[in-house]
Formats: structure tokens, C-alpha cells, sequence
């Protein structure tokens, strides 16, 4: 019954770590760890691998890297100013709870245009940056899920086999 909870959680877990690829309210890194965690200690703590667990803690760096370079390349790339870094990335996490599930494309990139607008910028220069906001939003999730999706792979290869 006990191990049965416990493959329950680490499924939980690990559907919303994931699912906080395009979610950015969720904790998606630390459900992750959770999950992985909750299987070596109270499932079975012979299964994964030593490789398994640098490559986790590789894609830990790697994410976290992610997030935050897609968005500054992108908006950098394309005219935007610090402001508008830091305006898109409180729009990710405002945007959500203002707006729901479209505040996270929105959000980011309203506040970055506004920005912008505020620092002088046209509102040709300013769209140029928030369209940018939103490729580099869209570019970090691809990133992110892809190295979700190769780390929870990895898991249940060594789980299986």
C-alpha cells in the first residue's frame, strides 16, 4: 500500500514538473528532484544510476540557464533594454494570475512593451522587443521540455531496466 502512495507521488510529481514547462507558477526543477528523490528513497534506492544522477543535476543547471538566457538573448538580440528583460520576466509570473493560462504569453509581453514605451522607445522599437519577449519565452519552454523530457526519460530507463 505504502509503495503504491509513493508511486502515486512520484507520478504526481512528476506530470507537474513537467507541466511547469508552460506553467512557470509551478516549481517544476524542486517537483522533479522530488520525484526522483521519493523513488530512491522509498521505493528503490539500487535503481538509479550514478550517471543518472550528475545528468540530473547537469539539466538542474541547465534549465535554470535556460529560462533565463532565452528570454535575455532574445530581447537583447532584438533592441530591448534590461528593463524589458526584467519587465518580461515579472509579466511570466504576474501575467498567469492576472490573465490565467493566456497572461503567460501576454503578460510578458505587455510589460516588456511597456517598458519600453516608458524609456522612450517608439511603439514600432517597443513591439519589435515584445514580440521578441515572446519568441524568447517560447524558445526557454522548448528548451526546458526537451531537457524535462531527456532527464524523466533517463529516470525511467533505469527504473525499467
Amino acid at each position: 500500500m505504502m509503495t503504491s502512495l509513493l508511486w502515486v507521488a512520484v507520478l504526481a510529481c512528476m506530470t507537474l514538473g513537467f507541466l511547469a514547462t508552460i506553467v512557470p507558477i509551478l516549481p517544476g526543477i524542486p517537483l522533479l528532484w522530488v520525484a526522483f528523490l521519493l523513488y530512491h528513497f522509498g521505493i528503490n534506492s539500487t535503481a538509479l544510476s550514478t550517471s543518472f544522477w550528475i545528468a540530473a543535476a547537469f539539466v538542474t543547471v541547465a534549465i535554470f540557464a535556460a529560462d533565463f538566457a532565452a528570454n535575455s538573448l532574445f530581447v537583447r538580440r532584438f533592441g530591448g533594454s534590461k528593463a524589458a528583460v526584467w519587465a518580461a520576466i515579472a509579466g511570466t509570473l504576474v501575467g498567469p494570475l492576472l490573465l490565467g493560462p493566456l497572461g503567460l504569453l501576454v503578460g510578458p509581453f505587455l510589460l516588456a512593451l511597456a517598458a519600453e514605451l516608458v524609456r522612450g522607445r517608439n511603439l514600432r522599437e517597443a513591439l519589435t522587443v515584445g514580440l521578441a519577449t515572446l519568441l524568447g519565452f517560447l524558445g526557454g519552454a522548448v528548451a526546458k521540455g526537451i531537457l524535462k523530457l531527456v532527464i524523466i526519460a533517463w529516470f525511467w530507463i533505469d527504473v525499467l531496466w
